[in-house]
């Protein structure tokens, strides 16, 4: 964990022209716990927002006992969790009538109202603001996680209530981000899939900051940055001259 944490801690030097911060292990210590906290933070509202959007696919439509309602929805859940079916799969959506990846309506919703909505965002910093001109993919990548947390909790019964909750833990999450990262670079890079992916991940941040400027009274126009590679999508620009006025209420799904 304190590697992953030095990682960040050397990105964050180079992308905030920061050379001289030393990396100690009380810097490492801090990054981690803001880490935890933040994914504390997140499946704590993913289980107040997602279940509405998945409970229908994992409900059984008949009367089974508690323990076979519970096997019911196990197995449902191995079917939308195969990524082979991919109208089926549960980070996947459909936008006017087109296959979109990663644009499930309930990874959407929990997108927005954490990373746009919810006070610790760092877009809720005005630096950030003017760095983050669009949804970075390990943004939702830690969003889609949290969702399958979410489903996993709900497929066994086991929620905060429970007293036996499946935490948000590096085990077994991490390996789940890591497939998922996979998954979406190997998307982002492919012909059939970069163009509506990189549209789509512009519309997520510009109906986001939307969001956030009604929350806060903003009415000044957002930066938008259409990135031309996958590096554009994993980390800020800080490139004033990449960007270029727009009005987030004139941005809508109809591009893709």
């Amino acid at each position: 964990m304190h590697c992953y944490a030095r990682e960040i801690v050397n990105e964050a030097k180079v992308l905030l022209d920061h050379p001289g911060l030393e990396i100690t292990s009380s810097v490492t210590t801090l990054v981690i716990q803001a880490l935890l906290s933040c994914c504390s933070k997140l499946v704590k509202i993913a289980e107040k927002v997602c279940p509405p959007f998945y409970c229908d696919c994992l409900e059984p439509q008949g009367k089974l006992s508690i323990q076979g309602c519970i096997q019911y929805m196990m197995e449902r859940r191995a079917v939308i969790y195969d990524s082979s079916e991919q109208h089926t799969y549960f980070l996947h959506g459909h936008k006017d009538g087109r296959l979109i990846l990663f644009a499930h309506d309930g990874l959407e919703a929990l997108h927005h109202q954490y990373w746009y909505l919810h006070e610790n965002s760092p877009l809720f910093d005005e630096d950030m603001r003017e760095m983050l001109t669009m949804t970075m993919y390990p943004m939702l990548l830690l969003t889609a996680v949290a969702v399958m947390c979410i489903i996993d909790r709900y497929a066994e019964d086991r929620f905060l209530q429970s007293g036996d909750v499946i935490k948000f833990r590096t085990n077994p999450y991490a390996d789940k981000y890591c497939s998922l990262n996979l998954s979406m670079e190997a998307a982002c890079n492919s012909i059939l899939h970069h163009e509506p992916m990189k549209l789509y991940f512009q519309y997520l941040h510009d109906k986001g900051m939307q969001l956030l400027s009604d929350k806060l009274g903003f009415t000044s126009p957002v930066l938008v940055y259409l990135p031309t590679s996958l590096d554009g999508m994993t980390q800020p620009s800080a490139a004033a001259n990449t960007t270029t006025s727009h009005n987030t209420g004139s941005h809508n799904i109809a591009l893709l």
